[in-house]
């Protein structure tokens, strides 16, 4: 079993990452997301997938007006937010958070 932290997040999940996507969405569409998450994983972050078709209460709690949207997070706090559908960029933005 994981550890937990005193935030209820497992130890090894101390910055994670959102991804806020919709089924309807083209430009989410575009995004490799197996690139994506294989670049997360390096750099030791989980990658938590929202789809706003399914569960539109995040996003909205979140504050996400558009798609695609990642947002990096630690406990209690919102780290960075990025927008693209551009997996490079995606990638690079990821590899910043480090």
């Amino acid at each position: 079993p994981d550890s937990k932290s005193p935030e209820g997040l497992r130890v090894k999940d101390r910055m994670f990452i959102v991804y806020f996507t919709a089924t309807w969405c083209g430009h989410c569409k575009k995004i490799n997301l197996n690139m994506v998450d294989d670049v997360a994983k390096k750099h030791g972050l989980t990658l938590w997938k929202v789809e706003h078709t399914t569960n539109d209460y995040t996003a909205g709690f979140c504050n996400v007006r558009s798609f695609p949207t990642f947002m990096a997070f630690k406990p209690k706090k919102v780290v960075g937010t990025f927008q693209s559908n551009v997996t490079e960029d995606i990638c690079q933005w990821i590899e910043s958070l480090n």
